[in-house]
């Protein structure tokens, strides 16, 4: 019962803003300091720039397990080794890209990539 009653209140549209929520009102203003927070220019450009993808809900994907299988795979190489590999630029070391590309599917020139900067996926 608390609980609906609390989803009402942070749900229901308010009249000042208008449309606007309780809820939708204090994730705008955390966004907002989000965005002011950041030092640099650039930064600050780009964080304005993805803060409105931030507060519009997306649908979930078709194929939710696929959407999750590369971190599956990394988890599962993490259980297996106790972490995974990085070379001295910290990419992916290649045995882990070439476990993803073959997993995955996603290769399909004659060679193999060399590191995961190869990878378009």
């Amino acid at each position: 019962m608390a609980a609906t009653i609390t989803q009402d209140v942070l749900t229901r549209p308010l009249e000042i803003p208008p449309g606007q929520s309780l809820a939708g009102l204090v994730t705008t203003e955390r966004l907002s300091g989000w965005i002011d927070a950041a030092r640099h220019p650039e930064l600050h450009e780009w964080r304005s720039s993805v803060a409105n993808r931030l507060l519009n809900s997306i649908d979930a994907p078709s194929d939710p397990a696929g959407a999750v299988a590369p971190f599956q795979l990394a988890l599962e190489l993490v259980a297996e080794s106790g972490g995974i590999e990085l070379t001295q630029s910290n990419y992916l070391a290649r045995a882990v890209v070439l476990a993803a590309v073959e997993r995955f599917d996603w290769w399909d020139w004659p060679k193999a990539p060399r590191s995961e900067a190869d990878l378009t996926s």
